[in-house]
């Protein structure tokens, strides 16, 4: 993104409603008011253009000094938004307290400033937000150093003080495992599903962690959670899904326990406990009481704030098409598609939409309506542009060249091969699954397909290892099928 246009992308992304409050915002400053007109001018374009800008206040003074213009504007802009977003979430609220707090202590309001913190310091503890709850006793440190001395202050303070001893120590375990998880992202990401056999060493080293054995304590839920995704990101890479569906399983467990107990919750984190979960039964084939865990998607609904229900919808409607495909129950699956309110697609974020189509394109491979599948999977692939979900468009790209082979659409498999094979060679190298299968799409077609296929089944027998080897898609069922 060029800087010129970061003023430009900050408009687009303002809600009517913003837009109005930054209107009045704006209004109680006395200065003159170009960054308003500057901000009508880009709000009306569809996209940026600088030069038209500078002809539309080609006489004015301030164009001549545009990029600070834009520059003020954008500070005004964010401004705004903090005056707007102060309370809109509960970082938020915290961080807007402990700026009270400050601004109390600056002003030397010292029982003023130590109410204002001990409130921020409440309301950090009730959410582990221990940046926030380190920031609040700081304050109140600097508000003791000129309380009256006396026992009980200095107890008080003292007890302050290990508090914050016992929160530092929260924050170095979360900054640990964050860079254990950040370390496990950038494998992911350079080697995919298969990891040379240093790189597993040094991954299953991690279960052998201090914070991860419980030899070190863990004080804080934030710690605790961080802790149970990590586990369960480890076992991913691994490969044991069952015992990442276990760490899975713990995770919800906790999650219920807390709103048992009236405790403030991230509900995405339990929505994602849950999803986790019942994916890896699906993917492990332990899918006998499965149902029991898709009734809890309707019980979370009461606790889930409305801008998390559409996450929660997504998700629900996602897992549920997976477990039928996975089951072979494909008419199943299409008939819960087809009973759908109209609407309801519409109302699901991108992401999981993205993911519901392709379980319909699986759903209808697997029925034989070939053609049907390789439409739904275009228009996923033309998605691509706008969103990127690397393993589900891999799958995406491999299950369409099956159904070219199904169709008999030589041609078209051999180009549309070649074109695959380039577009995953871009990102990272190709693993040795997808070696084996786009070379054999490339020259299928030909009268020795039978016995080249039957040489791909047993080399993609070799290389699994009891894992899947192309994430989403059981291209070894669908081998045995056609051998």
């Amino acid at each position: 993104m060029k800087a010129t246009e970061s003023v430009y992308l900050l408009i687009r992304s303002l809600s009517q409603s913003e837009k109005r409050f930054f209107k009045l915002f704006s209004s109680l400053e006395g200065r003159d008011k170009n960054y308003i007109r500057l901000f009508d001018a880009i709000d009306k374009q569809k996209n940026y253009d600088e030069e038209k800008i500078k002809q539309r206040f080609s006489k004015e003074k301030f164009i001549r000094h545009l990029a600070s213009e834009k520059n003020y504007l954008q500070k005004q802009i964010l401004r705004s938004l903090r005056v707007y977003h102060s309370e809109a979430t509960e970082e938020m609220h915290v961080r807007a307290l402990n700026a009270d707090a400050e601004i109390l202590y600056n002003k030397w309001l010292l029982p003023m400033a130590e109410k204002a913190a001990r409130k921020a310091l409440a309301a950090a503890e009730a959410t582990t937000r221990l940046a926030q709850a380190s920031i609040a006793l700081r304050c109140l440190d600097n508000v003791y150093t000129y309380k009256n001395v006396s026992d009980p202050n200095y107890k008080e303070w003292k007890n302050l003080l290990q508090r914050q001893r016992i929160i530092h120590q929260s924050i170095l375990n979360v900054t640990d495992i964050r860079l254990m998880s950040t370390e496990l992202v950038y494998l992911s990401k350079r080697y995919g599903n298969h990891f040379p056999l240093p790189v597993l060493q040094r991954i299953a080293d991690m279960l052998e962690h201090p914070l991860i054995t419980g030899r070190s304590v863990l004080s804080s839920r934030h710690e605790i959670i961080e802790q149970l995704h990590l586990r369960a990101y480890i076992l991913y890479c691994l490969n044991r899904r069952e015992e990442q569906a276990e760490v899975h399983l713990e995770a919800l467990n906790y999650y219920e326990s807390l709103l048992r107990k009236g405790r403030q919750v991230n509900m995405k984190n339990v929505i994602s406990a849950l999803s986790n979960f019942i994916k890896c039964r699906i993917e492990t084939g332990h899918t006998a009481g499965l149902e029991k865990y898709f009734t809890k998607y309707d019980e979370l609904r009461k606790d889930t704030p409305e801008d998390t229900r559409q996450l929660l919808s997504g998700i629900a409607l996602r897992d549920r098409m997976k477990f039928l495909v996975a089951g072979s129950h494909v008419a199943k699956a299409l008939e819960l598609l087809e009973s759908l309110p109209k609407d309801t697609l519409k109302k699901i974020r991108t992401e999981h939409l993205l993911h519901i189509r392709y379980y319909e394109a699986q759903a209808r491979f697997d029925r034989g309506d070939f053609k049907a599948s390789a439409r739904i999977l275009k228009e996923l692939l033309e998605s691509s542009r706008n969103i990127s979900i690397d393993y589900y468009f891999n799958a995406s790209r491999i299950l369409l060249l099956m159904n070219y082979y199904e169709m008999c659409e030589y041609d078209l498999l051999h180009y549309t091969s070649l074109s695959v094979k380039r577009h995953i060679e871009s990102k990272q190298p190709l693993s040795p699954a997808e070696k084996l299968l786009l070379n054999f799409f490339v020259k299928a077609g030909n009268n020795k397909d039978r016995k080249r296929m039957r040489a791909l089944q047993i080399s993609m027998e070799k290389l699994a290892g009891g894992r899947p080897l192309i994430q989403e898609l059981d291209v070894q069922a669908w081998l045995n099928k056609r051998s």
